[in-house]
């Protein structure tokens, strides 16, 4: 690709990368570095061993297998600056599966490990939670490299290849969730590794990428001639996936992507955008003779807090129900929430709203 194509590239993506659930300023250095790397060149940097090589783990003796029924801090092997933490239940069902959740921009990837563990307790399954660093990993969100060319999506590999080894797990996809931020990383990751995900969850995302191949990535599908494809087509929509967002997350906040593109293209708010969201994953899955099953589902009187959906939104509940099976809310799409107004706990309108 020209000097001048890598620009565009490089400008076209900017345009949708401001906000967002999303960045901070001294995180745009290394955001326009990784999207140019990310759009001009087809040949991907190293990819498998994104920090330094290691030799493949072998399967651990009791001592050395991490302590069961508590968050535990991680540090990948050879790569000091790679933080994740794991959670192993007392007892592991067979035939041992993943969780995975991700933060959003506030990088809370301990309140994601320490809410989702009894729930991963109660299921039987490892719960890992990746921490992408902020300076190194500024927009995760898209799956943008870091100014070595290392990708988040090869990392959280490495980090899960670390852990299979670690407890001995089989080579099996995924379940998969992601708040915020991280929902953006979620579906961003299941559309780009279609065969390492069984199903996810995304959690409030801020904006989304629409399977629209006229669209320019990351609002859509299209690449240029000379970029990486990052969407597994049409594996993409073979993944079932599910948005939770809260009735009131109809606020535009200071975090929240506000490009009039992102804007007609998918909504104003996080409430609307997932909604159409999930309606045009729908609809192009029809389109190629898919039944992939794809949710939406309202937490009535939840605004975009992490912590307020875990505590008393059910959220976690709510996203265990679609990754593993159980009982779901009868009404999985009431109303989005009118900005400044407040849905009860039934999900309709409470008395005194204006």
């Amino acid at each position: 690709m020209s000097g001048r194509a890598a620009t565009t590239a490089v400008a076209r993506s900017g345009q949708a990368m401001t906000n967002d659930d999303s960045m901070t300023g001294e995180a745009a250095p290394v955001i326009a570095l990784g999207v140019f790397m990310l759009f001009t060149s087809r040949t991907e940097p190293s990819l498998a061993n994104p920090c330094m090589a290691a030799p493949p783990m072998p399967p651990p003796t009791p001592a050395q297998a991490p302590e069961a029924g508590r968050v535990i801090r991680m540090t990948l092997s050879g790569c000091a600056r790679q933080v994740y933490y794991l959670y192993v239940p007392h007892r592991l069902k067979p035939p041992g599966r993943l969780f995975v959740t991700v933060h959003g921009i506030s990088r809370n990837a301990r309140e994601h490990a320490e809410g989702f563990a009894p729930l991963a307790e109660r299921q039987g399954v490892v719960l890992v939670a990746p921490r992408f660093a902020r300076r190194r990993f500024g927009q995760y969100q898209r799956l943008a490299p870091d100014a070595r060319g290392h990708r988040p999506d090869r990392m959280l590999e490495r980090i899960l290849a670390e852990v299979r080894g670690l407890l001995d797990l089989p080579e099996s996809p995924v379940y998969l969730f992601g708040y915020s931020g991280g929902g953006q990383f979620a579906h961003r990751y299941a559309m780009a590794h279609p065969g390492r995900v069984a199903r996810a969850v995304i959690g409030a995302a801020g904006w989304y990428t629409f399977p629209d191949p006229r669209v320019r990535y990351p609002r859509g599908w299209r690449f240029g001639a000379d970029e990486i494809p990052l969407i597994a087509e049409p594996d993409a929509l073979r993944v079932p996936m599910a948005v939770i967002v809260g009735a009131e997350d109809v606020d535009r906040d200071p975090a929240l992507n506000p490009s009039r593109r992102i804007d007609r293209q998918q909504g104003e708010n996080r409430c609307e955008r997932g909604r159409r969201w999930i309606a045009a994953m729908r609809q192009a899955a029809r389109a190629r003779g898919l039944a992939t099953p794809y949710q939406f589902q309202v937490l009535p009187g939840v605004g975009h807090d992490f912590t307020q959906a875990m505590a008393s939104g059910g959220m976690g509940p709510a996203v265990f129900a679609y990754l593993f099976g159980g009982p779901v809310a009868a009404s999985l799409e009431p109303p989005c929430a009118a900005p400044g107004v407040s849905l009860s706990a039934t999900g309709h309108l409470g008395r005194g709203i204006q």
